[in-house]
């Protein structure tokens, strides 16, 4: 073979290397583009499937079987509403709304780094906590999501499905906005050098609300009623506690009480004119609490005594009865007169209907539901109690013989 000959084999044995070199540069740059479209566009490529597979891998299980309700994770919160029919459950990624029968209506991932849920008349909020993200749904699906231009400290929704963004600036100054159930603003209030705590909703289109400010050293506790149909400065009524070391926790309007409660004290106001009708003290560590319209359960692990008790009181904030539980109790919830405290391993069920009637003695009545888990909630849903466990939630029927 001559040397041009040997010349040209090696020539097109060098063009078929460059041909294929060419060719992964080719395939690896369409790949490169097609990873960063991906990245910029994940959000809006996924949520159309987001919750597919639990959808489908669920289907049986809660459309046709309901209850017990089968998780393919954990979830950590579940909350319900008198009008929300249905109920609403928070992991760590998603958020599910199930109806009444335990069909799942929405399966959708939220990507809120601390997400809080709030749940009202029938719609759900959720937001997330030090962060500018929330929105709102409705048993049926989402109905907007927003962000705010400052970190979000607190939020809460109303019966009605207005709802109540509280944001921090970086000075540390707390605003309150004020949105109709559309998501069409209403209302703001700004405070310079107090942090609020708590916005609750009125009938009449106002809000309550709990702050703290300081002075040497000591809490200033305010609670104020504003008009949200005004732009007034001061409110419509002011009270101011001062006591070191208390922060509200919670609070409750029914009709013309207003109930706050703080770590160590609750405080009974008057609704209308913000005069303090009662305030009443109790010792150890506040664990759960819960109103309803003519009374109010308080869950405390009073350590003084190695005690744990729930502390009954009527709308008044005056003391009816100490009813002592397990070590361990976790929840308690007044449902129609009856007080029902989740214990480890027991579901107990007291009879109260006597205090719900302001009746001096209470019936001692109870009955024990052994649980299979030591389940982490539980709410009630019409006469029901669905009990949340790791995976799963399960349905007792408040007048059911039979135990889970």
């Amino acid at each position: 073979m001559n040397r041009n000959n040997i010349n040209d084999i090696s020539a097109n044995r060098q063009r078929k290397k460059n041909d294929r070199n060419l060719l992964w540069i080719v395939v690896l740059a369409f790949f490169v583009i097609f990873v960063i479209v991906m990245a910029f566009n994940v959000e809006r490529i996924v949520s159309p499937f987001e919750g597919i597979g639990e959808r489908l891998g669920r289907r049986n299980i809660s459309l046709e079987l309901g209850f017990p309700v089968r998780l393919l994770g954990s979830a950590d919160v579940i909350e319900s509403s008198r009008d929300f029919d249905g109920f609403a459950l928070l992991s760590s990624t998603y958020i599910y709304i199930y109806n009444s029968d335990g069909g799942l209506s929405l399966s959708r991932r939220h990507g809120y780094s601390n997400p809080i849920l709030r749940v009202a008349g029938n719609r759900a909020l959720l937001y997330d906590q030090n962060a500018r993200r929330f929105s709102v749904f409705s048993r049926n699906g989402l109905l907007f999501e927003n962000e705010t231009d400052e970190r979000i400290v607190y939020a809460n929704i109303g019966s009605s499905g207005e709802f109540a963004i509280i944001s921090r600036d970086a000075s540390h100054n707390d605003t309150i906005q004020i949105f109709e159930a559309d998501n069409n603003w209403r209302y703001t209030k700004r405070f310079s050098s107090e942090n609020v705590m708590q916005v609750e909703f009125t009938q009449n289109e106002h809000i309550i609300t709990t702050t703290i400010g300081f002075n040497a050293g000591r809490n200033i506790f305010t609670v104020r009623r504003f008009d949200t149909r005004l732009e007034e400065i001061d409110g419509l009524w002011e009270a101011t506690f001062d006591h070191s070391n208390i922060v509200p926790v919670a609070i409750n309007i029914n009709g013309d009480r207003t109930f706050v409660l703080c770590n160590g004290v609750l405080f009974v106001l008057d609704s209308n004119t913000g005069e303090t009708i009662q305030i009443y003290e109790f010792r150890g560590n506040l664990i759960d609490h819960t109103f309803t319209d003519n009374q109010i359960a308080i869950l405390v692990d009073d350590y003084t005594v190695g005690d744990v008790n729930v502390i009954m009181l009527n709308r008044n904030g005056e003391l009816r009865e100490t009813k002592s539980v397990l070590g361990g109790a976790s929840q308690i919830e007044l449902h129609k007169g009856n007080l029902t405290v989740l214990q480890p391993g027991v579901l107990t069920v007291f009879d109260d209907s006597s205090i719900q009637n302001d009746e001096s003695n209470m019936s001692s009545d109870y009955i024990n539901y052994s649980l299979s888990e030591d389940f982490a909630r539980f709410i009630y849903l019409d006469d029901a109690i669905l009990l949340l466990g790791y995976n799963t939630v399960e349905r007792l029927d408040f007048d059911a013989d039979e135990v889970l």
